[in-house]
């Protein structure tokens, strides 16, 4: 711990704010492959972590504790807090599904960071009436979110039912994770809007819910990636719901192909793209700057955009 903290202050409080050539961060985590075994934690590490854990665990517990409809069901890393009445045995469900996608979340994307010692917290209310009430006329567009600073995912037990819920905290838990994963560095649209809805469900890949998209469309689409890989969140929730819309399910299809489809390109160039992103993402602190050094050069981005373009052309299953 004394050695992670004295590297902690030396290298990384004093870099250059706005330096992310030869990123010290970066080539360490590199050079001594961090990435390979993320990281071993010591048993003080380990008792540390659960130390942490348990008095995030007393606040969120306490947070309910005067309201006889909620109730707290707890996990290793996470807590649910609810309302949901009748329901003990799907939140029982519901919070163990959080943790193993947590560990699907850090096998997909590590990083150098300790994450687990902090708690997962998620509220869900019975009516959106009441998640409206809490969360503001302002979030009536959204059916969850995950709140930075109340280190919480707020959700509501939507029409669609459980199912739908289990997809939606699944999303907004990837927002939770790679929040932490970054240290709380904004990570860029693509990968944390893509991610998070890779993740809503692994296995399905429906592109404009189950529309399969024509030539034409994949044109105009991989001539936006360019744009799409370097916008930040006002950027990209700009527009009406369409082009939102469109923007979402892009960013969702790189994220599939950098799973499914970039580790079957000839010499495989894109393997190490989400190590090189995180570790400047640290380094730099800056998303644009981070996916600026994960592509690399303009070619990089060019075979990248023209081998997306191939798979999704590609008929064959994925």
């Amino acid at each position: 711990m004394d050695a992670a903290m004295k590297m902690f202050e030396e290298r990384f409080l004093a870099a250059e704010p706005d330096g992310c050539d030869d990123g010290i961060l970066a080539m360490e985590w590199k050079r001594k492959g961090f990435w390979k075994d993320v990281p071993r934690r010591s048993r003080r590490n380990a008792a540390s972590a659960a130390g942490e854990r348990e008095l995030l665990r007393k606040d969120a517990r306490r947070s309910v504790a005067a309201y006889s409809s909620w109730r707290a069901t707890d996990s290793e890393e996470f807590t649910v807090l609810d309302d949901l009445g009748g329901r003990g045995t799907f939140i029982v469900a519901l919070t163990n599904d959080m943790s193993a996608m947590r560990q699907r979340y850090r096998e997909t994307l590590p990083s150098p960071l300790l994450t687990s010692n902090v708690l997962g917290v998620a509220r869900i209310y019975a009516s959106r009436q009441d998640y409206l009430d809490a969360a503001g006329e302002d979030m009536a567009w959204t059916q969850a979110y995950w709140s930075p600073l109340r280190r919480e995912l707020v959700a509501y037990l939507p029409f669609g039912g459980e199912r739908e819920l289990i997809r939606t905290v699944r999303h907004e838990a990837f927002h939770q994770y790679l929040s932490y994963a970054a240290s709380m560095i904004p990570a860029s649209p693509w990968l944390n809007e893509g991610y998070a809805q890779y993740f809503e469900d692994e296995n399905s890949m429906e592109w404009g819910k189950g529309i399969v998209p024509s030539p034409e469309f994949l044109e105009k689409a991989a001539a936006m990636l360019p744009s799409l890989f370097m916008m930040d969140y006002e950027e990209f929730y700009a527009g009406d719901d369409h082009q939102r819309s469109f923007k979402y399910r892009l960013a969702w299809s790189v994220a599939w192909f950098i799973e499914r489809g970039a580790p079957k390109v000839r010499f495989n160039p894109f393997r190490n793209l989400k190590r090189d992103y995180m570790a400047s993402l640290l380094e730099c602190r800056d998303m644009r700057k981070a996916t600026s050094e994960a592509f690399g050069t303009g070619e990089k981005t060019e075979l990248f955009v023209r081998e997306w373009l191939k798979y999704w052309k590609d008929p064959s299953p994925r």
